[in-house]
């Protein structure tokens, strides 16, 4: 909880003038309050054993997403790393979807190419010259995969949801993909649109160029999400693991919603969640240590009921 609030209070101290401080404080100690509760939450959760191997009744850990499919730490081009995930055997590959001007859906996290220019103004000739060989248009990437490993598409944008839900359908059956989003139009429309499709409501925006009420409005409707999850109608959450730490798995375990942990490198952190009941799928740039890890936990686990 600390670390979360202090990525925005070191920016906050550094850009804000200190009549603003003197003005808004009634907001800051609203967000002390906030950070003396969440550490009090997240003491009494270990406490009571969130964690702990016996509380996984299926006697497994959770499965692995392998985050980010276009970045180059995994290889030096897109194919490559859907190799390396099938090789390894992951679940899930995460990508996250955008659209050029001329309208090609494509696998990129950023809304500018490394030029600086916007993806949404570039033609798909352009991005695909930026971004060599971590270039792939959606429809390329799930024929390449066929549904094996399954898909974590994290849409970007708003207003393009049919199109990229009737893409995924025509290749593959609604069990060989997910979506996530940030924003709670795009997954209530998906889940009216197309009820059979899981859908996960994320949680950890990134505030940093925001003004102060809007972060202090984003991190309360998400550490408190339960309006929100329930308006939109999602299947999991897809959550921050700094706010899953802090209260989001309390309320998962509460209302029997799975989670999606993201991203998740450290190890320490990656086998608290591993063995979470509420976490249904760890998100990782580490993937095989994460498989290694989880292949270790889950013998320990079936051990200790033998």
């Amino acid at each position: 909880m600390f670390a979360f609030f202090a990525i925005d209070a070191d920016n906050v101290l550094s850009h804000t003038p200190m009549h603003v401080f003197v003005l808004y404080w009634p907001i800051y100690f609203l967000m002390g309050v906030l950070l003396i509760v969440g550490i009090s939450l997240s003491a009494l959760d270990r406490l009571l054993g969130i964690h702990q191997a016996n509380n996984r009744k299926d006697m497994c850990v959770a499965q692995i997403s392998l985050h980010r499919i276009n970045d180059r730490m995994y290889g030096s081009n897109i194919w490559d790393t859907i190799a390396y995930a099938k090789e390894l055997g992951v679940a899930y590959i995460e990508f996250d979807v955008r659209r050029t001007s001329d309208h090609v859906m494509v696998a990129w996290h950023d809304e500018e190419l490394p030029s600086g220019r916007l993806l949404s103004d570039a033609p798909y000739a352009v991005y695909e010259r930026e971004a060599a060989g971590m270039a792939c248009a959606i429809e390329d990437l799930i024929k390449a995969t066929g549904g094996c490993p399954r898909l974590q598409v994290d849409l970007k944008e708003t207003g393009y949801e049919d199109e990229i839900v009737k893409l995924l359908l025509a290749h593959i059956s609604p069990e060989g993909f997910v979506i996530t989003s940030l924003e709670d139009e795009s997954i209530q429309h998906i889940k009216k649109a197309f009820p059979m499709v899981r859908c996960g409501l994320s949680l950890g925006r990134n505030t940093t160029c925001d003004g102060l009420t809007r972060r202090l409005t984003v991190h309360i409707s998400e550490l408190f999400p339960g309006r929100r999850l329930k308006s939109c109608k999602a299947d999991f959450v897809s959550v921050n693991y700094r706010l899953a730490r802090v209260r989001v798995l309390r309320y998962c375990r509460k209302h029997h919603l799975p989670a999606w942990v993201w991203t998740v490198d450290d190890v320490d952190d990656m086998s608290g969640f591993l063995l979470s009941p509420e976490v249904e799928t760890l998100i990782t740039n580490a993937p095989d240590v994460a498989i290694t890890l989880g292949t270790r936990l889950t013998a320990r686990l079936r051990s200790t009921t033998a």
